[in-house]
């Protein structure tokens, strides 16, 4: 074989191995692309979800009942004049009642947007969400950070896990323990960081369907894994008083 054949040769070899990487590059980068679909839909639809149970399970009934109310005011009004006193307590009940549901609403509302996290510490994070949680509900958080004041997140997607973690945690501590006993703690190590909210409330049911009650920690909890993160939540032992929310991720 001559040297220009052996040039051909190496030069078609070249080629074919060249395009066999570009092929396989290009298939592994439609695989990645396509698990990322894959997770964005599905953490899509338990967000949906999530605000779909959020509104059904407050706001909605609350709306329900003051119109019952109302109807059964105006019935009351038409029929028997006589009725003031009922009808005001009626009427009061209404106020009440749509008064709930337009905390809850703001609630709701304050809740699906995201502050700016651009350049906060991870301490800044819990604290950014623990602050709203009290201005908005009125409890009060107890702390303890184990953790250098000035200990950076890493990337945006763990700030935002970081925070929406928190406040589904201090979330379900108000609706579940009426706000009694929660604790917000943060550590880390060289390579993790480990943050848990604890409440002092009944604890949770774990017979009972997965969708009432811990909807948004089961959400949360696809979240987490998309970065890395592990979320676990157990009732407090060995009494079984109280619940902890613990996420463990990478720093």
């Amino acid at each position: 074989m001559t040297l220009l054949h052996w040039i051909f040769a190496l030069a078609l070899v070249g080629l074919i191995s060249g395009g066999l990487f570009v092929w396989l590059r290009q298939r592994w980068l439609r695989m990645v692309l396509a698990r990322f679909q894959a997770q964005s839909a599905l953490v899509n639809e338990l967000t949906a979800r999530r605000i779909a149970a959020d509104i059904h399970d407050g706001p909605a009934q609350s709306i329900a009942f003051s119109l019952i109310k109302l109807e059964l005011a105006a019935q009351d009004l038409e029929a028997q004049p006589s009725v003031v006193a009922q009808t005001r307590k009626d009427l009061t009940a209404v106020i009440n009642a749509l008064r709930t549901a337009a905390n809850e609403l703001r609630h709701i509302a304050v809740a699906n947007v995201l502050p700016d996290l651009d350049g906060a510490t991870l301490r800044g994070i819990v604290e950014t969400a623990i602050d709203q949680f009290s201005r908005l509900r009125g409890h009060a958080v107890e702390t303890d950070f184990s953790i250098d004041p000035q200990t950076p997140a890493p990337t945006n997607a763990i700030r935002t896990v970081v925070f929406r973690v928190v406040q589904e945690g201090l979330s379900n501590a108000a609706k579940h323990a009426g706000g009694e006993g929660i604790r917000v703690t943060l550590t880390t190590t060289e390579h993790d960081l480990a943050l848990t909210v604890v409440d002092a409330g009944p604890g949770f049911d774990f017979e009972a369907p997965a969708a009432e009650g811990h909807l948004g920690l089961q959400l949360m909890r696809e979240r987490v894994s998309l970065v890395g993160g592990t979320l676990t939540f157990f009732n407090n032992q060995p009494s079984g008083a109280g619940f902890t929310v613990r996420l463990t991720m990478p720093t």
